[in-house]
């Protein structure tokens, strides 16, 4: 994935989302890029600045994801694939898995990943 890409996507979360969270509430996020996609991990805190990292680039999601420090052991070892975008949320945190399809990385799909986070399953 294209650093400018991954840097579109997280401009365009940032203010999109933000209309969604307290004036005083800031976004940092570490970009963890491996083989096939990336990690993104979307932290709020209160009274902090915007930040944006880019990490290393990992050789496959399994140590993209260890590098995160987010999940045990047995769940990182579990995906080995996946296409399209999961979403987690972990503690003050948002965690983006994308995979390296542009269509991935659009507005229309920053768009809908706030959606998936701020509005209920209507499943």
């Amino acid at each position: 994935m294209e650093k400018q890409d991954i840097q579109k996507y997280i401009n365009n979360f940032r203010r999109l989302f933000s209309s969604y969270l307290k004036p005083n509430v800031g976004m940092q996020t570490t970009v963890y890029p491996f083989d096939k996609g990336a990690i993104i991990v979307v932290e709020l805190n209160i009274n902090s600045l915007n930040k944006d990292e880019l990490r290393a680039t990992s050789i496959d999601i399994q140590e993209a994801l260890k590098r995160t420090n987010l999940f045990e052991s047995e769940k990182k070892d579990n995906l080995h694939s996946f296409v399209g975008t999961n979403i987690f949320l972990v503690k003050n945190k948002v965690v983006f898995i994308k995979d390296n399809n542009l269509s991935e990385w659009t507005l229309s799909k920053v768009e809908k990943d706030i959606e998936k986070i701020v509005k209920p399953s209507e499943s």
